[in-house]
């Protein structure tokens, strides 16, 4: 997800340079479909933003349901600590070892899932950025459509 977000996001710059570009332009040579290229630019945008923020909302939950594990998992190991210091203990101290490697799995892995959940977070953030820029392009009249609106 990571590589397809600053993908696209490099296609949104080039994309908005060209309209910006086309709308700087003199008139005479400006493209007719500038206002559609803008609309379809805007409707392309909007359904991979409702993309993201869906892919942002899963790993949201994702990682809230993986930190309340980790907690869980933290402190079950904590109240059972008594019973694996008693000396008549049931457990075996094998148990322990592999709670605690079992809580550094659950660890290492919020930390990755918090880190791409930090990077969805700024990316969908940025994408917003973007429509206002989109936004704010100029819809350019056709120059048909400019004399009918003058007579």
């Amino acid at each position: 997800m990571r590589k397809e977000i600053l993908i696209y996001r490099a296609e949104l710059d080039k994309e908005l340079a060209r309209l910006v570009a086309d709308n700087d332009a003199p008139r005479s040579t400006r493209a007719s479909t500038h206002a559609k290229d803008s609309e379809a630019l805007l409707e392309n945008f909007e359904r991979r933003l409702a993309d993201f923020q869906h892919e942002r909302l899963i790993h949201l939950i994702i990682t809230l349901f993986f930190a309340g594990a980790t907690l869980a998992l933290f402190f079950s190991i904590v109240a059972i600590t008594p019973v694996f210091l008693a000396v008549d203990s049931p457990l075996s101290p094998h148990t322990g070892i592999g709670l605690i490697a079992l809580l550094l799995i659950f660890i290492i892995v919020d930390i990755f899932y918090i880190r791409h959940y930090y990077f969805l977070e700024n990316s969908v953030q940025a994408l917003y950025g973007y429509r206002k820029k989109i936004v704010a392009l100029p819809m350019i009249i056709p120059d048909e459509q400019a004399g009918q609106l003058t007579d």
